[in-house]
């Protein structure tokens, strides 16, 4: 099981913040990442405004600033994006059954949830059936792996 309990969550805000549309939600966000920095439980990366395109982009830059980008290696620039590894768990909300632009590199062996719901529309309870799946399909659950 989990630790569920919202004090051990540490709130990881990736995607293009330059673009929000009003920018005190770029804010809150920022303030959500700040007072939730020292959690040690579940790390919680929320994609907001994100596209693959940018991120690629924004690793790019990274790398431009730091390294001969003609001796570049695949690794660099998979450390360079908005979440260098995978993911555990990918929860996506609307209707569309979609991976929306988020890179295949993310999920080698992340177990997808999808809600019928818009984000803002997310309860306690779609969280729970979300993390119940997790624990039924993660990958060290399979015996013949």
């Amino acid at each position: 099981g989990h630790s569920r309990h919202a004090d051990q969550i540490m709130v990881l805000v990736k995607g293009n913040r330059e673009y929000f549309i009003n920018p005190k939600i770029g804010e809150a966000y920022q303030a959500l990442e700040s007072d939730t920095a020292g959690n040690q439980g579940f790390k919680l990366n929320m994609f907001l405004n994100y596209s693959t395109i940018d991120d690629v982009l924004r690793a790019l830059r990274k790398l431009a600033k730091y390294k001969d980008t003609a001796k570049a290696r695949e690794l660099d620039l998979l450390t360079n994006l908005d979440l260098p590894g995978g993911l555990d768990i990918f929860i996506k909300t609307g209707k569309r059954r979609t991976h929306s632009g988020y890179l295949p590199v993310h999920g080698d062996y992340t177990v997808i949830h999808f809600v019928d719901k818009l984000f803002p529309d997310i309860t306690e309870a779609d969280l729970e059936e979300a993390l119940e799946k997790y624990d039924a399909e993660r990958v060290d659950n399979m015996p013949w792996l």
